[in-house]
């Protein structure tokens, strides 16, 4: 099954780069608990609309996840972990590892448990892509779907989100354009990933001062001093 870019899409339309075309039964279905704070409300929406467009389900589909986790009757203390649920249970679809129906039947696995159970493992290298996505696009230089989905393939390969981030942050602090940016990002895939690992942390300590150095030398030594 191809892979649908779920999560890049959440980043383009966190971003404004798709428009919010939410079916209107769907939104009044999310509506439909008055639990729901606005900021989860939003969340869920995006991921939804993220999947509709990439064709990852139907909306009549998407109306099935709602009802597999009992949207509008659920609490105050509830409406957190179903929004996660449901976020975790699109990704895993997006991953093309699992139908629609597998999807769902964990999904309610994970809804009679109480936990995400199966679903949080398969995920947990995307989980926090959302939160990499929110810093990256408060940089100067815009990405490009094609970065988007180089990042998020990356996590997929267990790249430290740390790393990537890093990377991504630096290069783009010196004004490089987006193919070095991507060069860089292809040099992050294992087994290369130590390497680079290495190299940044080359580039931390370049330019350590003389001064500096200097002040490592015992008193009487060094620079031809002699020991009184």
């Amino acid at each position: 099954m191809r892979k649908v870019a779920l999560v890049t899409s959440f980043f383009l339309l966190v971003g404004g780069a798709l428009a919010q075309t939410l079916p209107d039964d769907l939104l009044s279905l999310l509506q439909a608990n008055p639990w729901i704070p606005e900021f989860l409300l939003e969340r869920a929406s995006l991921f939804l609309e993220a999947a509709l467009v990439n064709g990852a389900l139907s909306v009549e589909e998407a109306k099935q996840f709602l009802e597999t986790l009992h949207w509008p009757e659920l609490g105050l203390e509830e409406i957190g972990f179903a929004v996660r649920a449901l976020e975790l249970a699109l990704i895993a679809l997006s991953m093309g590892s699992a139908t629609v129906t597998e999807v769902l039947d964990r999904l309610s696995q994970a809804v009679e448990e109480g936990i995400l159970g199966p679903l949080a493992s398969e995920t947990k290298a995307l989980s926090g892509l959302p939160g990499l996505a929110s810093s990256l696009l408060k940089l100067a230089v815009p990405l490009n779907p094609e970065l988007w989905n180089q990042i998020e393939n990356l996590a997929a390969a267990k790249v430290p989100l740390g790393l990537i981030g890093h990377t991504v942050r630096e290069l783009a602090k010196s004004g490089v354009d987006t193919a070095e940016i991507a060069q860089a990002l292809s040099e992050l895939t294992p087994p290369g990933r130590a390497q680079v690992r290495e190299h940044l942390r080359a580039q931390e300590n370049f330019g350590t001062s003389e001064s500096e150095e200097e002040e490592k030398v015992p008193p009487g030594k060094g620079k031809g001093g002699k020991k009184k």
